[in-house]
C-alpha cells in the first residue's frame, strides 16, 4: 500500500512539474506583453475550463504534459491585425528566449528547492576513506554473510580502522574514485596499501562478483560487466543543515548532479540497449515514466520516513533536472529547438545588415517539418522502448 502511495505521489509531483512548466512560459510571456490565450493541463478534449480575460485555463483528457498558446509562435498560424503588436515573433530575441527558456529554468527551480528540503530532512553523509566493516563482498550493507561468501580484503588481513592510501598503485583521493578503480581493476588480483596507525601495510587480492539479493542475479555496473567487490565499506560522515547552511550545498550538490545527467544524457543511447539485460539496474539503464514512478514507490517504502521523504523528493529532483536539461537539446519541437532557430534568425539578420543585404526573415518551419518529425518518432520509439522494459523487465529496487 506504501508502494502505490509512492506510485501516486509520483503521479501529482508529474503533473504539478508539468504545470509549473508552463507557468513558466506563461508567466514571462505576460510579463513582456505577448498575448496568450490557453493555458491548460494535459492534451486532448477538455473536460473543464474557465475563461479569464484574454486566456482559457482548464485542463484536458490526457494527462501526458501541458501546453500554452501564445500568439505568433510559429509562421504556421494566421495572426489577426490586431495582435500582431503582441504576436510572439514581434518581440526582441532576448524576450523570446526568456520565455522559450522559461519552462526549463522552471524545472531546475523545482530540483533545487527540493535538494534543499532534502538537506534539511537527512542532511549528506559523506564516505571517508576509513573503513567501517572489513567483511564479505556483497550487493548491499544488509546482505547475510555465509561462510561461502568470498571475503578478498578479510583473507588478505585488512581490518576496520585501516584508511585507504592507493589502489594498484594509484592514489585514493575519495570513496567513489576507489569504488570506481575496484570497477576498472575487474577480477584480476590487486594491490591495497592501507594506513593503520601511521604504518603504511601493503595487502595483495583478488577482487570477487556478488549475486544481487533481490535479482538472484550477477551485480554488474553501468557497463554491464561484473561489478568486482572486495568487501569493505567506509566510516560515514554525517553533516545536518539550517535553512541557511544548506544553500551552499544545496548549489553544489546541483552543479554535480548538473555534470551527472549531461553525462546520462550523452550515454542514454548506447545504454538504452541494457534495458531488456539480464542485470539491470538504475545504474546502467535509462527508465520510462512507468519504471521512475516503480523507483519512487520503492523509495517511499524504504527506511526511515525523513529517508523516505528525502529519496522521493530526490527522484522527483532528478527527473525536473534531466527534463529541464533534455527540453534545452537543440532540437524540434523542444524549447531547444525554438531557441536555436531563433539565434539562427538573429545571426543571419546581423549578417545580412553587415553585408547590406535585404534581412532574409523568418524560417520556415514548414522546410523543417521532416526533422521535426524524425525527432518524434526517435522520442516516441525510445519512450515505448522503454516503457516495454520496464513492463517487462521492471528495475531492480535500488533501495
Amino acid at each position: 500500500m506504501i508502494r502505490e502511495l509512492g506510485w501516486l505521489l509520483f503521479f501529482v509531483a508529474l503533473i504539478t512539474s508539468v504545470i509549473i512548466h508552463e507557468a513558466g512560459h506563461f508567466v514571462t510571456a505576460k510579463r513582456f506583453g505577448m498575448k496568450a490565450t490557453q493555458f491548460f493541463a494535459g492534451f486532448g478534449p477538455t473536460l473543464w475550463s474557465f475563461q479569464r480575460g484574454e486566456t482559457e485555463y482548464g485542463v484536458k483528457a490526457i494527462p501526458a504534459g501541458g501546453f500554452v498558446k501564445i500568439i505568433g509562435m510559429t509562421d504556421l498560424e494566421e495572426v489577426a491585425p490586431e495582435d500582431e503588436p503582441r504576436a510572439f515573433y514581434r518581440q526582441a530575441g532576448w524576450k523570446r528566449t526568456i520565455v522559450l527558456g522559461a519552462g526549463s529554468f522552471m524545472h531546475f527551480v523545482i530540483a533545487l528547492v527540493l535538494i534543499w528540503i532534502g538537506l534539511l530532512l537527512v542532511g549528506t553523509t559523506k564516505q571517508t576513506l576509513t573503513l567501517d566493516s572489513v567483511s564479505c563482498a556483497r550487493a548491499t550493507a544488509s546482505q547475510t554473510c555465509t561462510p561461502a561468501s568470498p571475503a578478498p580484503a578479510l583473507a588478505a588481513g585488512m581490518k576496520p580502522g585501516d584508511t585507504l592510501v592507493s589502489y594498484n598503485g594509484k592514489p585514493v583521493k575519495t570513496w567513489a574514485a576507489f569504488s570506481t578503480d575496484v570497477q576498472n581493476g575487474g577480477l584480476s588480483p590487486a594491490t591495497v596499501v592501507v594506513s593503520r596507525d601511521g604504518v603504511l601495510k601493503t595487502f595483495t587480492m583478488t577482487p570477487a562478483t556478488v549475486i544481487n539479493p533481490t535479482t538472484g542475479k550477477t551485480l554488474v555496473g553501468q557497463d554491464n560487466k561484473p561489478l568486482p567487490k572486495i568487501g569493505v565499506g567506509p566510516v560515514n560522515q554525517h553533516t545536518t543543515y539550517n535553512v541557511l547552511t544548506a544553500i551552499p550545498t544545496t548549489f553544489s550538490t546541483f552543479g554535480s548532479a548538473v555534470s551527472q545527467t549531461v553525462t546520462g544524457v550523452s550515454k542514454l543511447p548506447s545504454q538504452v540497449a541494457h534495458a531488456f539485460g539480464a542485470n539491470r539496474t538504475a545504474d546502467n539503464s535509462p527508465a520510462s515514466v512507468v519504471g521512475v514512478g516503480k523507483i519512487a514507490g520503492d523509495a517511499v517504502a524504504s527506511g526511515s520516513v525523513a529517508d523516505r521523504v528525502a529519496g522521493f523528493l530526490g527522484i522527483v529532483a532528478a527527473l525536473n533536472l534531466f527534463v529541464g536539461l533534455f527540453n534545452l537539446l537543440p532540437l524540434l519541437p523542444l524549447d531547444g529547438g525554438h531557441i536555436a532557430i531563433l539565434w539562427f534568425e538573429g545571426v543571419r539578420s546581423r549578417l545580412a545588415r553587415l553585408f547590406h543585404k535585404p534581412d532574409p526573415g523568418r524560417v520556415d518551419i514548414v522546410k523543417l517539418t521532416p526533422a521535426l518529425y524524425a525527432v518524434l518518432i526517435l522520442i516516441v520509439g525510445l519512450s515505448v522502448t522503454l516503457l516495454a522494459a520496464d513492463i517487462v523487465n521492471p528495475i531492480a529496487n535500488p533501495f
